[in-house]
């Protein structure tokens, strides 16, 4: 595998934003401000924030392009991916529930929105990969 350096560039800023991202996320979840797609979870809160620290983990070294660097950022898409899969499965469970009739319509979290927009790095690191 052989990665060039304008792809270790593009992968360190799209860890850097997703980690900002994930981050932020995190912060609104843990104060408890209340928005359509973020709730109060202090817990899943946490989760974000390990989320992100992983993705800021592999910055440096994958400027330097080190395999270091670069588990680092394959870590922290298959947390992200995994945390998106199982809150994607609450929201379907949320849509079944609203289907019987036993509740409103639920809003997708957050953490959905983060995994689909954390897929295109997932799709460069595979391709790089393989």
């Amino acid at each position: 595998m052989k990665i060039g350096y304008t792809e270790s560039k593009i992968m360190a800023l799209y860890s850097m934003l997703a980690g900002i991202a994930y981050f932020i996320v995190a912060i609104l979840e843990i104060t408890g401000i209340d928005f359509r797609y973020i709730s109060h979870d202090i817990f899943g809160g946490i989760a974000l924030i390990v989320i992100a620290t992983i993705y800021f983990a592999g910055i440096k070294e994958t400027l330097k392009k080190s395999y270091r660097g670069y588990s680092f950022i394959l870590g922290g898409i298959i947390l992200s991916l995994i945390f998106g899969v199982m809150h994607l499965l609450i929201y379907i469970a949320g849509i079944l529930e609203y289907a019987m009739g036993n509740s409103g319509f639920p809003f997708p979290r957050a953490e959905i929105i983060l995994a689909i927009s954390v897929s295109p790095l997932a799709y460069l690191v595979y391709k790089k990969a393989v």
